[in-house]
């Protein structure tokens, strides 16, 4: 009996939230998440529906697909297996989620089952803001275009399909449509969320290690390129003081006015090279005979 009560109080806590937005998770909601095929939260009576729990968009082992407190799988519904998804043809509205073995819970989601004409084409999961997502007015037939869409009594398209682009946490709401001589479809919830963080790049654990070194690296050329130049000043320093020798060349030494001296017997004299000597330091000229004579001694 208390088996019974616990699992119809279950179920009248999914239906509540019909009306109204998806039920979030009892505590902070896994990476795990139902996901739903189509992607839509009301269908036709007896329309198929595949459902199946995904981490990151592969499944999620040791997870199971629950429905209003029971496993699906346990239910008595004629089901198969496509694609690792559980698909069945749907006949009540109810409440899913996935459940894992320790009890953890995912979001639960809310599928609409209406006998009725008309549905409006939701999404069943979030939507991520900045993404774009379509509403569409639909019969038995299909997709209608003499139809409204409104979010709750403001009308926002009146050709059967509303498209918005760059969602935001302003279009979350109830949503309807209404078609002339047909009727309502059940309200729907446009739930909205903001995206899941981006992974960061690989290349950016390498590239901040990699900056020290580049850092070290020019350093390291500033430090010997200033030592290069620092060397090349004092080398050029020391060369400005010391006096540099100086060569005469092709120098002929005239005879004295006075007449003192005499100049050597022989040849005339040249002297080839003629150097002055350091501070304190004395040379001796020796004269080299030359056979050319490039002035003569008078």
């Amino acid at each position: 009996m208390s088996l019974l009560l616990g699992q119809t109080v279950l179920l009248l806590n999914g239906l509540s939230g019909f009306a109204g937005e998806n039920i979030g998770c009892p505590s902070m909601c896994p990476p795990v998440s139902l996901n739903v095929r189509p992607n839509q939260q009301q269908f036709f009576k007896n329309s198929t529906v595949c459902l199946s729990c995904e981490d990151g968009g592969q499944a999620a082992d040791k997870w199971t697909v629950m429905q209003a407190g029971q496993e699906l799988s346990q239910m008595s519904l004629d089901f198969e297996s496509r694609n690792g998804s559980t698909c069945f043809q749907v006949d009540l509205s109810s409440v899913y989620w996935c459940q894992s073995r320790s009890g953890q819970q995912s979001r639960h989601v809310n599928i609409t089952v209406t006998g009725n004409q008309v549905i409006l084409e939701i999404p069943a999961l979030p939507v991520p803001t900045g993404s774009n997502v379509t509403l569409t007015c639909k019969t038995t037939a299909g997709p209608i275009k003499e139809a409204d869409i409104l979010k709750g009594n403001t009308t926002m398209a009146e050709t059967g399909e509303l498209t918005i682009t760059n969602v935001t946490w302003s279009h979350q709401g109830l949503y309807k449509c209404y078609i002339q001589l047909v009727g309502l479809s059940p309200h729907g919830w446009l739930a909205v969320e903001d995206p899941p963080p981006a992974p960061p790049h690989q290349g950016s654990s390498s590239s901040g290690a990699s900056t020290p070194v580049l850092i070290a690296l020019g350093s390291l050329v500033l430090l010997l390129a200033g030592i290069f130049v620092l060397r090349r000043r004092r080398t050029g320093m020391s060369d400005a003081s010391s006096p540099a020798d100086v060569t005469y060349t092709d120098v002929t030494v005239p005879q004295r006015a006075d007449g003192g001296g005499k100049r050597p017997e022989g040849p005339d004299t040249v002297y080839s090279q003629l150097k002055t000597p350091a501070v304190g330091e004395h040379r001796k000229y020796m004269p080299l005979p030359s056979p050319v004579r490039s002035a003569r001694v008078e």
